[in-house]
């Protein structure tokens, strides 16, 4: 009976142990994983800040420059009902990025742009970015920079579009640790068929990486 005994509480020993191992374990595993998806979004306005003559001269307006230096698109046909392009100023200067809030649609002139991060693994993200422009785009070229701890990274997307108001680029995978600071460049841009090329405002998003 005692070595009955012995055996019994040998194995109640050894299976707390095994149950205790595995508990730890999936403590351990679970501290490395996202319990859910987090995301981030950021939108900023846009602006015309430069034009292209021939996009504009295919859909039927020109560019005019006024006495003072202000630019603008405008229907080659007064009578063709298109409407007028945005005024330039010509101290217009260099676009600059408006980061005062930290989330919702800041406006600008011709559209807004936006960046979305969503953790999707331990170290792992992906970022979805674009545009929602208020006259069709016919070209765009898209730039992000990315920031962690080991140092800057870059993603990016280019080509034509059929008339298009909105755009979305998807980036899978990407490896980023500790943090991650991610930023539509200032000089992505949508041109549009007026001739207008609308400029990102710059969203930006600066986040925790588990």
């Amino acid at each position: 009976m005692p070595n009955m005994l012995i055996r019994r509480t040998a194995a109640i020993g050894a299976a707390a142990i095994a149950i205790a191992g595995i508990s730890a374990g999936q403590a351990q595993a679970s501290a490395h994983r996202p319990t859910a998806p987090r995301h981030f979004l950021e939108k900023q306005g846009m602006y015309v800040a430069g034009f292209d003559a021939a996009v504009a001269k295919a859909h039927g307006y020109k560019i005019v420059t006024y006495a003072n230096g202000d630019m603008q698109s405008v229907p080659i046909n007064p009578r063709s009902g298109l409407p007028k392009g945005t005024l330039v100023k010509a101290s217009h200067g260099v676009i600059t990025p408006d980061n005062s809030a930290s989330s919702g649609k800041i406006p600008g002139d011709c559209g807004d742009s936006w960046i979305n991060g969503v953790q999707t693994g331990p170290h792992k993200i992906t970022l979805t970015s674009g545009f929602d422009v208020d006259i069709p785009a016919v070209k765009y070229r898209w730039k992000i920079l990315l920031r962690d701890i080991n140092g800057d990274s870059e993603q990016g997307d280019g080509g034509e579009l059929l008339e298009d108001f909105s755009w979305t680029g998807k980036w899978e995978d990407l490896n980023q640790y500790v943090f991650s600071v991610d930023q539509v460049e200032n000089n992505s841009y949508a041109i549009l068929t007026d001739g207008e090329t609308c400029y990102s405002g710059g969203p930006l998003i600066d986040w925790d990486i588990e």
